[in-house]
């Protein structure tokens, strides 16, 4: 999948995940993984701002950049 092909693809799963909202109750945070190629991936995060600040999604983050090279 071209960039151009990439960048829609993500514009339009984060269009989508704005729009399903989060019940009480139930998890407050999703992940998403979207495969463009045979070596290239997309990843979204979607959780709602209670569950979640800027200094714990930085720490995710982290720990992710950390991980990758295991996997």
């Amino acid at each position: 999948m071209k960039k151009a092909q990439q960048s829609s693809a993500i514009a339009a799963l984060i269009t989508e995940e704005k729009h399903i909202g989060f019940e009480l109750g139930e998890a407050c945070i999703r992940f998403s993984l979207v495969q463009f190629g045979r070596k290239s991936w997309g990843f979204l995060i979607t959780c709602h701002h209670a569950v979640i600040d800027g200094w714990a999604l930085v720490e995710i983050r982290n720990e992710l950049m950390r991980l990758y090279p295991i996997v």
